[in-house]
């Protein structure tokens, strides 16, 4: 439980922590990203739904579920070439999730076998 406390307090100051994600082909990388998003009050302030309903939607969503994750898989060769931006056809899997508490997030690893507490910079993971 300590552990998931550091969790917290990294993500709380606005790191980006992530695991590598295992694809089962040589030919792609595949990486989860963990980030717990800020809602923007002065947005709020500013507008209201029916002059900016997209921003203030969003906000509101943050409010609701802080923490995203995403989940990816390149193509490895795409990453590699370092000239172009992938495009939308190079990824295999492109999934963003939201989640309430890091408990809930904690949960949903498990269907990809990993626990929460292995989390790493996401600069330390390989090929990021």
């Amino acid at each position: 439980m300590e552990k998931i406390k550091k969790i917290e307090y990294y993500l709380q100051r606005g790191d980006v922590l992530g695991f590598v994600k295992e694809t089962n082909n040589d030919e792609y990388m595949g990486w989860i990203s963990i980030e717990k998003q800020k809602v923007n009050k002065r947005i709020l302030e500013l507008f209201t739904e029916k002059e900016r309903p997209e921003l203030v939607r969003k906000q509101k969503l943050i409010a609701e579920k802080p923490y995203l994750l995403e989940i990816y898989e390149l193509k490895k060769q795409v990453y590699e070439n370092n000239v172009d931006l992938p495009r939308e056809e190079d990824y295999r899997i492109s999934e963003i999730y939201r989640f309430e508490s890091i408990n809930d997030v904690s949960k949903f690893l498990i269907n990809y076998a990993i626990n929460i507490e292995d989390a790493k910079w996401i600069t330390d993971i390989p090929s990021i």
